[in-house]
Order: structure tokens, then C-alpha cells, then sequence
């Protein structure tokens, strides 16, 4: 299997052209002011493979940034391979905090899933 290494450096600090995550990206943040800061980033690409999966693996780290407490990475195993789809950045480790992720990632996989079906239109941002 191979790994991919992020380099943690607040966005604010990259040159603009370097910000940018991919087409379709997604982006979620609770907020500089909020005490329990939660940061997810994807890409509409990587949650189509969560949609079709076989599974879908989550494994956190406590390599990270020093404002954060965890990195969380979910993968999907797609074609008997695994790929890294959904990064989390969590200031916190506690029920409430995996609760509010897990509920921003299934609202961004019914999000693509409705964006591929004619006739359906997704109205808002996955960015919120």
C-alpha cells in the first residue's frame, strides 16, 4: 500500500495558487472561533469512490499540525484497491466531534450521489 505524507502549513501561508485542492473540492470548517475546531477536505471525485465502495476505512494519527489533537484519514477500497478520500483535522477526540464528522461525510457522499442523477439538483454548499 502506498502513503502519502501531508506537509501541514496553515492555508493562509500558501501562495494562492497552491490552495487549491481540486476540481470539485470540498471543504468544511467549524470556524476559527469555535473551541472544538473540526477541518474536512475532499474532493466531489474522492466521495463518488466512497459511494462505491466495498468499504470504507477510517484510521486517525497524532502526526499533525499543533493546534490540531488528531488527523483523521476515511479510504475507500474501490476495484480491490484503497485510496485516501477524506482528510480531518479534529482539535478534540470526543463522541460529539466524530459525530459531527460522521454526519458531514455522509451529507457530502449523498451530495455527489444526487449531483450524478438527472433530474436532481443540490441545492446549497457542501461548503457550509
Amino acid at each position: 500500500m502506498c502513503h502519502t505524507f501531508l506537509h501541514f502549513v496553515t492555508f493562509s501561508a500558501l501562495p494562492e495558487e497552491y490552495q487549491n485542492i481540486g476540481p470539485g473540492k470540498m471543504f468544511y470548517d467549524t470556524g476559527e472561533d469555535d473551541p472544538r475546531r473540526i477541518k474536512m477536505w475532499s474532493t466531489t471525485r474522492q466521495c463518488g469512490l466512497m459511494q462505491n465502495a466495498e468499504h470504507i476505512y477510517g484510521d486517525g494519527t497524532f502526526r499533525r499540525p499543533k493546534m490540531y489533537c488528531q488527523h483523521y484519514i476515511f479510504y475507500a477500497e474501490y476495484m480491490r484497491k484503497i485510496f485516501p478520500c477524506v482528510h480531518v483535522l479534529m482539535k478534540f477526540r470526543k463522541q460529539g466531534d466524530y459525530e459531527v464528522v460522521i454526519r458531514k461525510l455522509m451529507e457530502w457522499i449523498v451530495s455527489c450521489y444526487l449531483r450524478g442523477r438527472k433530474g436532481y439538483r443540490v441545492i446549497g454548499s457542501t461548503n457550509t
